[in-house]
């Protein structure tokens, strides 16, 4: 993918100079990095338990830094500008009664010495990873103008305890929690786009129904509860509708529902097998998988299922998604001379495909980041017999395990 520098003026207005000074931040996407001074937390009272709650930040904050690409993070000594150092961010913790905290930061330009950021943030003790984040995604927004990922979650189904069940992770493979415990096979877990809820299909009831709760696995109510195929559910950007496959004893057509379950409108037609549809940003498009083509292929056709094209591929596809900006796609596929699948991006405007991952295994089931640069996604690489979490960045780079989850791992769905 084309490397380029994203330029952005940050214009700092000077409280006691009273003047404006133009500051000059470069963000590559591939290219040099901001040099981040990052300073250990201060802990007001000197005191032990301050000194070990602000490492922990500090360190949950380094590595949030990190994650984003965006930065080289370097501890200042004596002068931060014989380091090269960029800006510098410093702070001071302490712990305000037996639960909470606060920790206040400052950024500064170490060229100009103007301080540029200035936020105060409080939380729970046992629960110091949250502010951390938020921290993180603050300084991205800063430099940006785009929220930063760092407080965000992934569902994933996982077979763990025997049966397939739900869980949720921490976007940097902290905090696994299990969802549900139906006792059975559970498919397909979806955001909804306000993060609000999760769609997903359980057999807990003897048949593929869909079902959704909150984002901690309380409320959990049904759907869609047709005899027959309820799977493979994306949300409308508006929430207020859903796109799913359902069989009705005929062929597996994708249908527009309310969140009561009533049927609004069919959206495909035929004897063919149609799944997985994923609604387009600007909530104007659909793209999903049908076999009209005598083997399962991408098609992309207006919200209501009007005007379908087929996005001619060389084998066969599944699970695509699209990326936050409306034009490009994820998705993966098997050549018809290979036995696994791997991830593409497919560029709708220059209608070319883009390999992602190769000869690492099964690759299967990509999600997107909502900042559009991640990409979560299922591979047995490692192990034949066991599917695990992975990640990378949208060109492919930098693939990584997320975390040791015991089971194996489908299905992941990255939260907005």
């Amino acid at each position: 993918m084309k490397k380029y520098w994203l330029i952005i003026i940050l214009v700092i207005f000077s409280v006691t100079n009273c003047f404006a000074t133009d500051v000059w931040i470069k963000l590559p996407k591939g290219g040099k990095k901001i040099n981040f001074g990052l300073a250990p937390f201060t802990p007001e009272k000197s005191n032990a338990v301050e000194a070990g709650l602000g490492m922990d930040v500090y360190e949950i904050l380094k590595y949030d830094l990190l994650y984003s690409r965006y930065f080289n993070i370097i501890k200042p000594e004596i002068s931060a500008q014989n380091q090269n150092i960029d800006v510098l961010l410093a702070g001071t913790i302490k712990i305000i009664n037996s639960t909470q905290f606060a920790v206040e930061t400052k950024m500064y330009d170490v060229v100009s010495s103007s301080e540029i950021f200035n936020k105060t943030y409080t939380g729970n003790i046992n629960n110091y990873r949250y502010a951390s984040h938020k921290i993180n995604d603050d300084i991205i927004f800063f430099f940006t103008g785009q929220k930063g990922i760092a407080h965000t979650k992934i569902v994933f189904i996982g077979n763990n305890t025997g049966s397939k069940e739900i869980y949720s992770i921490d976007y940097d493979g902290v905090n696994i929690r299990q969802l549900t415990r139906d006792g059975a096979i559970t498919l397909f877990p979806r955001w909804s786009p306000d993060g609000e809820k999760i769609l997903y299909t359980t057999y807990k009831y003897n048949n593929p129904d869909l079902y959704m709760m909150n984002p901690d696995g309380t409320d959990r109510k049904p759907v869609s509860t047709h005899q027959g195929l309820n799977i493979c559910p994306g949300w409308a950007t508006d929430t207020n509708t859903i796109f799913l496959t359902l069989s009705l004893a005929q062929s597996p057509n994708i249908y527009q529902i309310g969140l009561s379950g009533k049927i609004l409108k069919q959206i495909t037609r035929g004897k063919t097998v149609n799944v997985s549809p994923a609604v387009s940003p600007g909530n104007t498009k659909l793209v999903y998988i049908s076999d009209k083509a005598g083997y399962p292929q991408m098609y992309i056709s207006n919200i209501d299922g009007t005007g379908a094209k087929r996005i001619y591929t060389e084998g066969y596809t599944d699970s695509p998604v699209w990326l936050p900006s409306g034009d490009k796609i994820i998705f993966s596929m098997r050549l018809s001379k290979e036995n696994n699948f791997n991830i593409y991006l497919y560029d709708i405007s220059q209608e070319m495909s883009y390999q992602l991952t190769r000869d690492s295994g099964n690759n299967e089931n990509p999600s997107v980041s909502p900042d559009g640069r991640y990409i979560v996604f299922s591979s047995n690489r490692n192990n034949k017999l066991k599917n695990e979490l992975f990640i990378m960045f949208i060109d492919g780079s930098g693939q990584r395990k997320l975390a040791d989850t015991g089971g194996s791992c489908f299905t992941p769905h990255w939260s907005p």
